[in-house]
């Protein structure tokens, strides 16, 4: 082994070069420090070196003091703490908008439990005050919750404390703090809605009306020493008129406030209405007030822009058949008769646009196109054969368009913004809409320029329908089922054909109507059926008209060949087949249970639980007789049987109350193979012979105080006075009501309160009262409510009745006249003729007060006499 010495070469340096070296480099980076003891610390450092024993002792004192303190904090903290109580008060929040207003109650949590158990549910008499002092309730609600109930709202911004005594809580209870603090929420406004507003009775009437909503209730007066209107433009649409500018009309609690402005004078341009609520608005609920201004504005539209057509559509609705329609729905800026539109309203289908020339395509590209290329080709030839804009309608286009009628369809107000006109246009397609300029909204407002638009004819769904309502067919009619669809080249028929031994099963396993039954969760009509298919072809050459077809019966009528007890019982279901793919295509179908029978039953329940059950024809409409009939049971035993008579009928005693498996569920009729049944006891098979609704109410005290409100109308306008009559009576028609009071309530359309009165009422219970509308009152269902008033508070809602303040036409009137001397042959003296006229409203009431004004004219004729003939007389 050979050892290799590595040899190392070490360089020691001594510490004073080095300490030199770190300074100089120190010096290089920071520059040059000098420092100077402070006296204190020489004189101190004198004084030790003077008395080096005295110092020792200081020290250690001073070292004995620090391990002293810091081993009695220690031990302080180790010590056990008392447990304290967090208390805290819920913010109070705004109260909610209602009739009666519910202020929300102050909620005191603590942290742990705090309460006496015989305190729990409880009022709260003493031991916690609410400062400032406010009327109401103190009650623990839970062990950790205390909860003050107030009598009226909560004032805005306003500062509470809540302080409790000493004695108020067990003396093991430790709160964190004694008292708790907490302020109500600030009063604050926001503008709701502001618009541009037309009086439907007068159009001259224009205005800018508004609503203000508030947090609390708002000092009338002073809201409106704070509202300003003014037009952003300088347009003059007061035209002269003096302030106020407005008017202010208020709502439930004053928290809601109706600005309408003075009639307005349309200005030369469109301008814009701003209204400006400023800051410090008072509220009466404290002193508080906003703290800051809140506005908007509203266009104000000129003569020319006021009216316009904002949108043309169109769509595919229901009628009340069930069959689709469509409609084209235009809809203006400004209420106009419907009428008046379609008398300017020119719809065309266009022809199909041509299709780019091969020429004009774009170039092939080299082979390598995508999916993404395909799609993009494929939209940009979709816009190109389609119609985009009405701009590339011309008046040769139009030459070869087809007119498409349309009519008006009545909407419920003779003016309105959305008109609806219905059409018939089985085909795809495009329609050019265009309504002439010069058609006028209400108040005179024309439309200022010609709108066309080009919109896609509305496509018809594609359906199958069952025709026909019920669920029976005659088994010795022609047994078909019609059909109607709808874009369908083919139909697949699913019959499933009930095994008539099953239908205790399909009583007790659906529910719903007789001929749409639902089954009750995975048991369905395969459970009961065989089932078969059949497809039927259509004859479609339109794709979008109705198509007729009938389903014939007869084929599957046929009795089974393995003796099977399938009769005239079948769930059918239709829906599209694709004949290439051969398979069913998921969209439209329809299902229907048929029961093909001759046997009408007609069952008569008597009071003593017996019950008749007729049998009829339903081809003859004769009685049958011999036809066997059973009450079948829930587990399909037959609980009663019988033979009807000459007449058809059978009797079955009362079958007392069998349960379980001997519950009846289905009357069964067998007449050879036809069979028919009717479900027990459903409801939806009940026929109702009452000539008018019948109710009731049910479990009331004789004593109960009832009470009927009426009008003497029921319609009136905005300004009417109406008249309220109240009848108020003991169900048992007893006791004396003379003097008791009650209170009487009106609510606008607005539900906002309108009027409150209370009266007294007289010995017969009968009361009546006046309540005036105004000119600008909302339109609508009022409502009145009657309420008694106990210890001079309302108590028990007695009843409610309602009217309508309505904007309607005037009342349409007929006229006759004639004169007191009908003329017979020849003339009569004007000197002894009277005319009179006769005028009477449509609805039969003579139409008095009317202002008539007549017409005499007078023009030469020919005439002649038998007695004369060959003269003439002029």
């Amino acid at each position: 082994m050979e050892i290799v010495e590595e040899s190392r070469l070490v360089l020691r340096i001594p510490f004073n070069i080095q300490h030199s070296m770190f300074k100089r480099f120190l010096a290089f980076l920071f520059g040059s420090f000098t420092w100077t003891a402070p006296p204190w610390l020489a004189n101190t450092g004198g004084a030790v070196r003077r008395h080096r024993g005295r110092s020792f002792l200081l020290l250690l004192l001073l070292l004995l003091l620090a391990g002293g303190g810091w081993w009695s904090w220690r031990w302080y903290q180790a010590r056990p703490k008392p447990v304290t109580v967090a208390v805290i008060a819920d913010p109070i929040p705004v109260t909610k908008l209602e009739k009666e207003l519910k202020p929300a109650p102050l909620i005191v949590r603590f942290s742990a439990s705090v309460a006496r158990l015989e305190q729990i549910g409880k009022v709260v008499a003493h031991g916690v005050h609410l400062e400032p002092a406010t009327e109401g309730e103190w009650k623990w609600t839970t062990d950790v919750q205390l909860t003050f109930k107030p009598k009226r709202d909560w004032p805005a911004n306003q500062k509470y404390r809540v302080t409790f005594e000493k004695n108020f809580f067990p003396k093991r209870i430790l709160l964190e703090r004694d008292e708790v603090t907490l302020t109500t929420p600030a009063f604050s406004d926001v503008v709701q809605e502001i618009e541009f507003y037309q009086d439907p009775k007068d159009p001259a009437i224009r205005q800018v009306v508004a609503t203000l909503a508030f947090t609390h209730s708002v000092d009338r007066k002073d809201l409106e020493q704070h509202i300003a209107l003014s037009m952003i433009g300088n347009s003059d649409v007061f035209a002269g008129k003096s302030a106020p500018l407005f008017n202010v009309t208020y709502g439930l609690h004053d928290r809601l406030a109706y600005v309408r402005s003075v009639p307005l004078s349309l200005p030369e341009h469109e301008d814009f209405m701003k209204l400006v609520v400023g800051d410090g608005v008072r509220s009466t609920q404290g002193d508080a007030r906003t703290a800051s201004a809140v506005d908007d504005k509203v266009r104000v539209p000129d003569a020319s822009s006021f009216f316009k057509v904002e949108e043309s559509s169109g769509s595919v609705v229901r009628t009340a058949d069930g069959d689709p329609e469509q409609v084209l729905i235009v809809s203006t800026s400004a209420a106009a008769k419907s009428d008046e539109i379609r008398k300017a309203l020119h719809v065309y289908l266009l022809p199909r646009k041509a299709a780019p020339n091969d020429s004009e395509a774009a170039p092939e590209n080299d082979g390598e196109e995508d999916e993404d290329d395909s799609s993009e080709s494929s939209a940009s030839e979709a816009s190109t054969t389609t119609w985009q804009s009405p701009r590339e309608v011309t008046d040769d286009i139009l030459k070869n368009s087809k007119p498409v009628a349309v009519t008006v369809i009545p909407s419920e107000h003779e003016q309105t913004q959305t008109h609806a006109f219905k059409f018939s246009f089985e085909e795809e397609g495009s329609l050019y809409v265009r309504i002439d300029k010069g058609v006028k909204a209400v108040g005179g407002f024309p439309l200022p320029a010609t709108y066309d638009a080009i919109v896609a004819v509305p496509k018809l769904p594609r359906e199958i329908q069952i025709q026909g309502n019920g669920g029976i067919l005659a088994l010795n009619g022609e047994r078909k089922l019609s059909i109607k669809s709808r874009g369908i080249g083919e139909i697949e028929f699913e019959i499933a054909r009930v095994a008539s031994n099953q239908i205790n099963h399909l009583v007790t396993q659906t529910n719903g109507a007789f001929e749409n039954p639902e089954f009750f969760g995975e048991f369905d009509e395969e459970n009961i059926s065989r089932i078969g298919v059949a497809h039927q072809p259509l004859n479609v050459t339109i794709p979008f008209k109705a198509n007729y077809s009938a389903f014939d019966f007869s084929s599957h009528l046929q009795l089974p060949d393995d003796g099977g007890s399938e009769r005239g019982l079948f769930f059918i279901r239709a829906r599209e087949w694709d004949p290439v793919k051969k398979k069913t295509i998921r969209g439209p179908s329809d299902r229907r249970f048929i029961l093909v029978t001759d046997l009408g039953m007609l069952v008569k329940k008597n009071t003593d639980g017996s019950s008749d059950v007729f049998v009829v024809s339903i081809k003859a409409g004769a009685p049958v007789g011999g036809v066997a009939v059973q009450i079948l049971g829930k587990n399909g035993v037959p609980l009663a049987s019988g033979t009807s008579s000459a007449d058809g009928r059978v009797n079955f005693p009362s079958l007392g109350n069998p349960t379980r498996e001997k519950r009846p569920v289905a009357f069964i009729a067998r007449l050879g193979d036809d069979v028919s049944f009717m479900p027990y006891a459903r409801s939806n098979r009940a026929l109702d012979f009452s000539r008018f609704d019948t109710d009731g109410v049910e479990n009331v005290s004789p004593e109960q105080l009832e009470a009927f409100v009426f009008t003497e109308r029921g319609v009136y306008r905005p300004g009417d006075e109406v008249h309220i009559g109240c009848i108020v009576k003991q169900r048992a028609w007893q006791g004396n009501l003379e003097g008791m009071p009650v209170e009487v309530e009106v609510f606008d359309a607005r539900d906002a309160r309108a009027q409150v009165r209370q009266l007294a009422l007289p010995a017969k219970g009968f009361a009546e009262l006046n309540f005036q509308t105004a000119n600008e009152s909302p339109t609508g269902a009022y409502r009145v409510e009657v309420y008694l008033v106990r210890n001079g508070k309302r108590d028990a809602l007695l009843g409610s009745g309602d009217f309508h303040v309505e904007e309607f036409l005037p009342d349409r009137m007929k006229i006759e006249s004639h004169l007191s001397q009908e003329p017979g042959r020849g003339w009569i003296d004007p000197k002894d003729v009277q005319a009179f006229v006769t005028l009477r409203n449509l609805y039969g009431t003579p139409a008095s007060a009317r202002r008539i004004a007549s017409k005499l004219e007078l023009a030469p004729a020919n005439f002649s006499f038998d007695e004369f003939k060959g003269y003439a007389f002029h």
